[in-house]
């Protein structure tokens, strides 16, 4: 079965734990940077989060790839059909719970780090 397929069963199952989403999420075959060029037209995947639905009620449109370097993750479309990108620093995100600090070589270094200094257990 290819992804878009199970991504439609998954849906028509109805809202499925986070936890299944991510190991979707996970299963999925990488794609090379030509791939991803373009406007993606985006779909809601209910899990039960306390803001499933919020973007599809603000005309979340998808997200669109410029360029390897020129990403707009927040796109969405005006009453008049006007495409607007909005600048994702005003909106703090995670992928898979971790923050971009986490996400990034510093913050694995600093997580690292702590973790062999600060280890917390119990007594």
């Amino acid at each position: 079965m290819n992804c878009a397929a199970k991504f439609d069963e998954l849906l028509a199952t109805g809202p499925i734990s986070t936890e299944q989403a991510l190991a979707f999420f996970d299963e999925l075959e990488p794609v090379n940077i030509a791939f991803m060029l373009g406007s993606w037209r985006g779909k809601g995947f209910p899990t039960h989060h306390r803001m499933d639905g919020l973007m599809e009620n603000f005309n979340w449109y998808g997200k669109l790839f410029e360029s390897s370097e020129e990403v707009h993750p927040l796109v969405f479309k005006r009453r008049n059909g006007e495409l607007v990108r909005l600048n994702p620093i005003w909106f703090p995100m995670q992928y898979a719970g971790r923050s971009r600090l986490s996400m990034s070589a510093l913050g694995r270094l600093m997580f690292d780090l702590g973790t062999r200094f600060f280890k917390t257990g119990k007594s």
